[in-house]
């Protein structure tokens, strides 16, 4: 059990890094954030996000990781609030993402993989392909969160801080760092 919960937090937050590596400054904190956000929507799905695990996958766990990874570009996002600081160097933009509900497929996947298995004997290929499976099966976008994501202004250009941004990283994984997180913190 506790393998499989290692499995998806390395998995989630190896995976964080990567996709918000893409991330634009602009004239206006709000626009820094539209820009990094709709430069992380077109990004590039690297075939690499698995890592090692990848050539311990067999080929429907890979295709299903594939799907997954489109899902997880298929995100919304409003802007809903800026707050620029009194010595106009730092901002705080609000932005409500809205995804499909990932945190509740993981929980379902580890819940079903559970029940009909020996948590000692479940695999990568195992957990990997029932939660890509579950995931980019998701039909509606059910998730939602209003996050504070910080920019700061570097040579008149604002520069929004995604990367190492918790919440937001969880908004836009849908719910599933806090899932896994919880799963691991009670186990």
């Amino acid at each position: 059990m506790k393998k499989m919960l290692k499995c998806g937090i390395a998995f989630m937050l190896c995976f964080a890094m990567m996709m918000l590596a893409a991330c634009g400054g602009s004239n206006g904190p709000s626009d820094a954030v539209s820009k990094s956000l709709d430069e992380l929507k077109k990004s590039e799905i690297s075939d690499s996000a698995l890592g090692n695990a990848d050539a311990s996958l067999n080929n429907n766990t890979k295709e299903a990781y594939k799907a997954f990874m489109e899902k997880l570009h298929d995100f919304d996002y409003e802007i809903t609030d800026e707050k620029i600081s009194d010595d106009g160097e730092s901002a705080d933009v609000t932005v409500k993402i809205t995804t499909y509900d990932f945190g509740n497929a993981y929980l379902d996947t580890y819940e079903e993989l559970l029940q009909k298995n020996d948590p000692d004997k479940i695999t990568q290929d195992m957990l990997y392909g029932t939660m890509f499976k579950k995931m980019s099966e998701l039909k509606d976008k059910k998730y939602s969160e209003k996050v504070t994501v910080k920019c700061t202004k570097s040579d008149d250009e604002w520069k929004p801080s995604l990367n190492g941004n918790a919440q937001f990283q969880n908004a836009l994984f849908g719910g599933t760092i806090k899932i896994v997180s919880e799963l691991a913190n009670n186990k």
